[in-house]
């Protein structure tokens, strides 16, 4: 399968979210290797990305070798069989992610059995903090904030690979990635995009114009759909009552949440709410 198909999938996969689908971090790791690090011929029905902070070792995956270098991005796809090895002289420091693609089903819609993915990016601190951001929320999951942190972050790691690297300097990337993750950590807050302008040190045109580049997607669209992940969020894991969501996301109508909420997931709250009780 050429490079190409696997793009392809990739972006047909990644289409429904949010609105159809949904990330969900399963396992998030940083750590230097032990000297009996060994994985052989392994196999899970998760997808599996993998960043190098440093050391060497190798990955074979698909019947392809990996060398595992500083800086390299590793995405596997589920049900693809890998092993692992470390340089015992030089054991790798990683920070491997596992993850799933939930439909509203809670069925695992990430493409399985495709050829690794390896990509190495030209700003490679800025993908290190990516995936460091992950980890920290992870370890740090007690809130509904973190799940939509870790959401948002692994979609722009995988869009990032699919157009091969969207930093465009690495100040400038820090810096509206900097604007982002405060969308991340605050998807209820009403933020203006001339005070994330000024977080990102940058003017409003500016901002916009860097934000669209970088991530796909406007910084207006992407703080609603964040505000939409995070009421959905409360809406099936929590028993707060949809008036109350509402509120905790700064809507004044009610009427207004919910329309916007079946804008983008298709079916009001309650039905969100009815459906997602009927799937336990």
């Amino acid at each position: 399968m050429s490079k190409k198909d696997i793009k392809e999938r990739l972006l047909a996969a990644l289409a429904p979210v949010p609105s159809k689908a949904y990330f969900a971090v399963t396992h998030a790791y940083d750590l230097t290797v032990p000297k009996d690090w060994l994985i052989i011929d392994r196999v899970v029905d998760e997808g599996h990305i993998l960043f190098v902070r440093s050391g060497n070792g190798r990955y074979i995956a698909g019947g392809k070798v990996i060398a595992l270098t500083p800086g390299k991005v590793i995405l596997i796809f589920p049900h693809t069989p890998y092993s692992a090895y470390p340089d015992l002289k030089h054991r790798p420091s990683i920070i491997p992610i596992r993850f799933t693609l939930l439909d509203r089903t809670g069925k695992n819609r990430f493409p399985a059995r495709l050829p690794p993915v390896v990509f190495t990016p030209t700003r490679r601190f800025a993908y290190q903090e990516l995936f460091e951001s992950i980890h920290t929320n992870f370890v740090n999951a007690r809130t509904s904030e973190h799940a939509a942190g870790m959401a948002g972050t692994l979609m722009h790691i995988l869009i990032s690979m699919i157009t091969r690297d969207a930093f465009t300097s690495e100040d400038a990337g820090k810096a509206i990635l900097t604007a982002k993750r405060y969308i991340d950590r605050n998807p209820a807050e009403r933020i203006s995009i001339a005070a994330l302008a000024k977080k990102a040190g940058c003017s409003r045109k500016r901002f916009t114009r860097s934000f669209l580049r970088q991530f796909g997607t406007s910084p207006k669209a992407y703080a609603m759909n964040a505000r939409m992940r995070y009421a959905r969020y409360l809406i099936e894991q929590t028993e707060e009552s949809i008036a109350s969501v509402a509120r905790t996301l700064h809507y004044t109508d009610q009427y207004v949440f919910s329309k916007q909420f079946k804008s983008n997931f298709g079916v009001p709250p309650s039905a969100c709410r009815a459906h997602h009780a009927d799937q336990k």
